[in-house]
């Protein structure tokens, strides 16, 4: 039986001040993405990944104030992230020019319409489109080098949010574009992110896409333990070296390290 599509109606982008040599609060952020109806969750501070220990990820986000207040006042240095999909009715794409990829130049053969446009911290680009009513588009990656998307089950890092690399800052403020037909086909039909896999002896491999995030997520696991960073950074040199394919740099371990280390200890106390 075929489910009934719901009609999303997707707010104006919020209109995020980015005063010179200062970032608005995390909260303020947070609070002006809620007030468009833009679900918003916590991510790690300087990091990517959702705070809530135990959560579902995206599909924790909120936009009741009373919510969003409580996270802050727990993690007031917490990122923004934004769900996509259809909890926001936005589809994102995600354009990479980290390591020397080419995410701009797949771009421009792409050739898609002007949109609300958010710079990354590592200088690629987040192209924001209304999703097309009833379409089932989730996250994935490989249409193009360099060009990933988000949509149902996924979320990114929200404008206003800080890393060790920089700022998300908003380059474009126009008001969202309709997902064209042709990039929403191909978008539905593109290859899905790859999943986490084993090696022929059962271990863990982590593949290129996934190693900041998977590393991310062992790194803040440490953390719940009252880890340091040294000793964190010591941890992800080993996984980076075993599991990950190709490894990262050194660089992106140090800031994974320290974004994790702001993370408060679960179990201060525990015998």
């Amino acid at each position: 039986m075929t489910p009934t599509a719901t009609k999303v109606t997707v707010p104006s982008p919020p209109d995020i001040s980015m005063p010179p040599q200062r970032a608005p609060r995390m909260i303020e952020v947070a609070l002006q993405y809620a007030a468009h109806a833009w679900p918003v969750l916590p991510l790690v501070p300087g990091g990517k990944v959702p705070v809530i220990r135990g959560g579902r990820g995206c599909h924790d986000a909120s936009t009741n104030g009373d919510q969003i207040r409580d996270w802050w006042s727990r993690y007031p240095e917490a990122n923004v992230g934004l769900a996509t999909g259809r909890r926001s009715g936005v589809v994102v794409l995600d354009i990479d020019v980290k390591d020397g990829k080419p995410g701009l130049r797949s771009l421009s053969e792409l050739s898609p319409p002007p949109t609300f446009t958010v710079r990354t911290a590592s200088g690629g680009l987040h192209l924001y489109y209304r999703m097309p009513p009833g379409a089932d588009i989730g996250i994935g990656a490989g249409i193009l080098p360099g060009i990933d998307w988000r949509g149902t089950g996924g979320y990114v890092v929200a404008a206003g949010a800080v890393t060790p690399a920089g700022v998300y800052a908003i380059t474009e403020g126009l008001p969202l574009a309709d997902l064209p037909p042709r990039l929403a086909d191909l978008l539905r039909r593109g290859p899905k992110r790859p999943a986490l896999a084993a090696d022929s002896r059962g271990e863990l491999v982590v593949p290129e896409g996934q190693r900041d995030d998977a590393l991310m997520r062992m790194a803040c696991g440490l953390r719940r333990f009252g880890v340091g960073a040294q000793a964190i950074l010591a941890a992800l040199r080993g996984l980076n070296a075993a599991l990950c394919h190709p490894p990262l740099p050194d660089t992106d371990l140090q800031r994974i390290a320290v974004s994790a280390a702001k993370y408060p200890p679960a179990n201060r106390g525990m015998a």
